[in-house]
């Protein structure tokens, strides 16, 4: 079971994703566009509706599959996501006369979203419209000096927006937030590495079955991780390492020291001379 993440275009999604993990919650980042049936696939708990560069006023602005919400899971909008919600469910969205960006600070009512926190409650913001009218039945959960919207709740208590960014390090106790909402949605935190680990030489295997595997090994990160995963899954595997003689020094030996020394099965091969004889005379 995952939390969903809808990328609407923020420079911020990968690091909501990061916070997920930080609570060991799994989760999984998919287009805004992505269609119910590429979300059930992920077996979502909850889902996230990233903030974004969009303004719901724009007709050709990206919008989530409406049948999202016959999921029946708790939703979280942040900043763009929040305005589509309110704007689908029949509030109203404003432009504001100027963009606001940087620190605010928080009055936040009782509501589970926000348990535990009170006082000022540092935030991080960065949005240009705003919220001028909730949808029927919607409370606000949280203001501000500068906004009297900052974050809503639905009356049942299962759809939310935030206009602040909670994923970021200039909102101190946004982790808290995150965390409360994982709790709203009944999310499993159960994921440490070593969870993770087994779910992946799991996956390895059923993948591979019984047949043997053949992989392109560069020395790097991605190779790499591969190859070691398919010697820990003890699937039947050759990794080929190829030097074309444009490495830097030493970096094949290390290569091929380090691999070895992690059980895979690998084969080293000395192909200098065919690329550089092959790239004589040209230039860049």
């Amino acid at each position: 079971m995952s939390v969903a993440i809808l990328d609407f275009g923020s420079q911020y999604t990968q690091l909501i994703a990061r916070r997920i993990r930080e609570l060991r919650a799994y989760s999984v980042i998919l287009p805004g566009t992505a269609t119910v049936k590429e979300i059930e696939d992920h077996q979502p708990k909850a889902i996230i509706l990233s903030g974004g560069p969009a303004s719901v006023f724009d007709p050709a602005g990206p919008r989530p599959d409406p049948r999202i919400f016959e999921l029946d899971v708790p939703l979280l909008g942040i900043c763009y996501g929040m305005h589509y919600l309110v704007y689908h469910f029949g509030g109203q969205v404003e432009r504001a006369d100027q963009r606001e960006y940087g620190r605010a600070h928080l009055v936040c009512y009782e509501g589970p979203l926000f348990a535990g926190l009170s006082g000022d409650v540092q935030v991080w913001m960065s949005h240009a419209d705003s919220v001028s009218a909730l949808p029927p039945g919607w409370h606000v959960v949280a203001k501000s000096a500068e906004n009297p919207v900052v974050a809503v709740q639905s009356a049942d208590e299962r759809i939310f927006g935030v206009q602040f960014h909670p994923e970021v390090v200039h909102t101190p106790q946004g982790l808290r937030v995150l965390e409360n909402f994982l709790h709203i949605a009944g999310v499993p935190r159960d994921r440490t590495p070593k969870h993770t680990l087994n779910l992946l030489l799991h996956e390895v295997r059923n993948r591979a079955g019984d047949k043997r595997v053949l992989l392109a090994a560069s020395g790097g990160v991605d190779s790499s991780t591969l190859a070691l995963l398919l010697a820990r899954a003890g699937v039947d595997h050759t990794a080929i390492f190829v030097d074309h003689g444009l490495l830097r020094l030493g970096e094949r030996e290390e290569v091929e020291r380090t691999l070895r020394n992690l059980g895979v099965n690998l084969v080293s091969v000395d192909a200098a001379d065919r690329f550089l004889c092959a790239l004589k005379g040209i230039a860049d």
